[in-house]
């Protein structure tokens, strides 16, 4: 098989052709070059995580037993909320523990605090890793609350604290509340 020499190719000869790809490459260099569009910036990482708790539903339906099988003037309330911790900032990091309060709105005060810790967390979902822009869900189970079997029923509001250590060691404490509904 031989080299084009001195032949055509389409209507110009193999030199013409050679010269006319080479220039209309460099046209396509020197454009690329001066493009008015400035190349865009990539986005510095961000300083800490950017945690948004949610509780749902809200308000949170509660299951109401009465009466109590070791107290008749007693019911006992059970609920279980669906909590999701998302990231949105774009660096991941681990929960470390979850605060559960359940505040007497009625009488305020706080009628119980319970903390769980990241290995409750992993048990539920899985893991107590959050990576970058992702989230887990669990659902943290309150049975067997006693409330009073006879008059109104108080009103009571779970609020939820999320100790959160991002991988540049900031550590957050996002809080969500949600209202309980009998």
């Amino acid at each position: 098989m031989g080299v084009l020499k001195g032949q055509t190719v389409g209507s110009l000869n193999r030199a013409a052709a050679v010269a006319l790809f080479v220039l209309t490459a460099a046209a396509c260099d020197w454009l690329k070059s001066t493009d008015p569009t400035p190349s865009p910036t990539p986005t510095p990482p961000p300083n800490s995580a950017h945690i948004d708790l949610t509780i749902t539903p809200s308000p949170i339906p509660v299951k109401v037993d009465c009466p109590a099988p070791t107290n008749p003037d007693f019911c006992l309330a059970s609920f279980n909320p669906k909590v999701t911790v998302q990231e949105t900032a774009g660096l991941g990091g681990r929960i470390n523990s979850v605060e559960v309060t359940l505040r007497n709105v009625t009488l305020a005060k706080d009628e119980s605090k319970v903390t769980l810790d990241a290995a409750w967390v992993a048990r539920q979902a899985g893991t107590n890793r959050l990576e970058a822009k992702a989230g887990i869900a669990f659902e943290p189970v309150v049975s067997g609350f006693p409330i009073p079997a006879t008059g109104p029923r108080p009103q009571l509001r779970i609020i939820l604290s999320v100790q959160f250590i991002d991988d540049k060691n900031n550590t957050l404490f996002p809080t969500a509340q949600a209202d309980l509904a009998f």
